[in-house]
């Protein structure tokens, strides 16, 4: 057998940073090169997203197979046995992360992801890069760092999944990417409409006509998403919270919060402890 150089970086977080958290980062690394080994695994406890950086292989999840190649992504769920393996003739290289709890199964849900695993010409690696490099200098707010990117992922592979579909508009994916950029800072309907150079009136008729709601109610539904995070992860006061997602006040915050979820802050905090 050829000598062939191995390179092969994983950063682990410590335990002791993201027990029983509804998200933790587990590990995140890179295999520049790896010849002749084959996993499978049958009882698989993370969620893992791999981005193919160099050469080719295959993949198996479940009774699904594939043959990933350079700027493809692939996700190995929890829980279905998987078969990986480089070409018997090549190497492959790869960034990868892992990720597990409650909050990461949910948003594959979310996202309808729990039976989509493969995705050729993905191209885009930049969040799997900034999730590697988050996991060099683990800190206190790791996770919660984390979970931001890989939100911010999912968004990606729903994009990728729906740059061919008739169902949103160009014009409505503008408006949620906008949205989206402002979970945590002010947002004014004239500023989508200078941005995307439509009228006020026609910014809402067709957001509203393809997603159900206002743009104003999604965005106010994902700052609820996140209110959700930061309740579940952190200490961070109600009040604090409230400012931060730009509620008029804690009050506010609180009534809409048990409307959406039928559960105040407080005790929506108690029972995700729990």
């Amino acid at each position: 057998m050829n000598n062939i150089n191995i390179t092969t970086e994983i950063n682990v977080i410590p335990i002791s940073s993201r027990k029983e958290l509804p998200f933790s980062l587990i590990h995140a690394g890179r295999v520049d090169s790896r010849v002749n080994e084959k996993y499978n695994r049958t009882n698989y406890e993370r969620i893992t997203f791999e981005f193919i950086t160099g050469g080719s292989g295959s993949v198996t999840i479940g009774n699904q197979k594939f043959q990933p190649k350079r700027s493809d992504l692939y996700i190995l769920p929890k829980g279905i046995r998987h078969t990986i393996a480089p070409d018997k003739k090549s190497s492959w290289s790869k960034i990868f992360f892992s990720v597990n709890g409650q909050l990461a199964e949910d948003l594959i849900r979310m996202y309808q992801l729990q039976n989509k695993f493969y995705f050729p010409g993905f191209k885009d690696d930049e969040i799997l890069k900034k999730m590697y490099q988050l996991s060099l200098k683990p800190n206190e707010k790791i996770h919660q760092k984390a979970i931001l990117l890989f939100h911010e992922l999912l968004t990606e592979i729903d994009l990728y999944l729906n740059k061919d579909s008739k169902s949103h508009s160009s014009l409505v994916d503008q408006i949620k990417t906008i949205l989206d950029e402002h979970i945590e800072s002010h947002l004014r309907l004239n500023d989508i409409g200078r941005m995307v150079h439509k009228t006020n009136v026609h910014v809402i008729r067709e957001f509203k006509k393809e997603m159900d709601q206002t743009p104003y109610d999604y965005l106010l539904t994902r700052r609820i998403e996140f209110a959700k995070f930061l309740l579940e992860e952190t200490a961070m006061p109600i009040k604090q919270i409230a400012s931060r997602l730009l509620f008029t006040d804690e009050y506010y915050f609180s009534r809409y919060f048990k409307k959406k979820t039928l559960s105040t802050p407080s005790l929506y905090r108690k029972n995700s402890r729990n």
